[in-house]
């Protein structure tokens, strides 16, 4: 069985997320997400450095609005989500069609240099049949145990 490895993600710390913050690919919450998993299985990355400039920014803005967030507060926000809420939001955010019944998801922050924060929403679908290991919360395989190295 061939596997890919997921990123790292830094562990979460709430005053990286500031506009001074070192965030980089931070943890902000994961549901079901893997460390590694088959190639055959998928792993969809949605990156939004600025939801307002997306080409379907209406819906993005209602979404928004629907679930009471705004972009800049969005990690935040999101860890005092339940996890159903938050899968929903997420879904809905990166694969608006529902072309799949995903497994996971995960949500990762960085700090721009102009101080914004860039998030990445990353789904992931795991194949029935196969054994690939999924964490959730904080303390997991595909989480590195302190800052990423500079």
């Amino acid at each position: 069985m061939l596997t890919k490895k997921v990123l790292h993600a830094e562990p979460y710390v709430e005053e990286a997320l500031a506009s001074n913050g070192k965030a980089d690919g931070m943890l902000i919450r994961q549901f079901r997400f893997p460390d590694a998993y088959d190639v055959r299985e998928t792993l969809m990355e949605h990156l939004h450095g600025g939801f307002r400039y997306c080409r379907d920014r209406e819906r993005v803005e209602a979404l928004f609005k629907r679930y009471g967030v705004t972009e800049v507060h969005l990690g935040t926000w999101a860890r005092r989500q339940d996890d159903e809420t938050l899968f929903a939001f997420v879904k809905e955010l990166a694969d608006p069609e529902g072309k799949a019944v995903w497994t996971g998801f995960r949500i990762l922050g960085t700090i721009q240099m102009n101080g914004y924060p860039f998030w990445t929403l990353e789904l992931f679908l795991k194949l029935p049949g196969l054994t690939t290991p999924v964490y959730t919360g904080d303390d997991a395989p595909n989480v590195l145990h302190g800052p990423r190295p500079r």
